[in-house]
């Protein structure tokens, strides 16, 4: 789930703008088995399934083209990071870019 704004620096035909918004997300790892193997004997672990709960800020740029009156080319960038302190400190970033159609 994603909640965010723009600020557009520019309206015109290319329009330049920043974005922030707040993201959460929820990741279920399953049941999961590994082994080690050591120099004299083999470890064998086991573990029982699990939640990834994220909640992370995202700054952003971007770019809009008005191709014509129906058509504008849209790319951004934007920054991840946790704001909730847990053993995975998750940084990530998205790069995006598509073509919308005005009805």
């Amino acid at each position: 789930m994603s909640f965010g704004a723009r600020y557009y620096l520019r309206r015109g035909n290319i329009d330049p703008f920043l974005q922030a918004g707040l993201n959460h997300e929820i990741n279920f790892i399953g049941k999961y088995h590994y082994t080690i193997d050591k120099v004299k004997y083999v470890e064998h672990h086991f573990g029982s399934g699990y939640n990834i709960f994220r909640l992370t800020a995202n700054l952003g740029i971007g770019l809009s083209i008005k191709l014509n009156s129906k058509f504008i080319l849209e790319a951004k960038y934007d920054l991840y990071r946790n704001i909730i302190k847990s053993n995975d400190d998750f940084i990530g970033y998205s790069i995006l870019s598509g073509l919308k159609y005005n009805l």
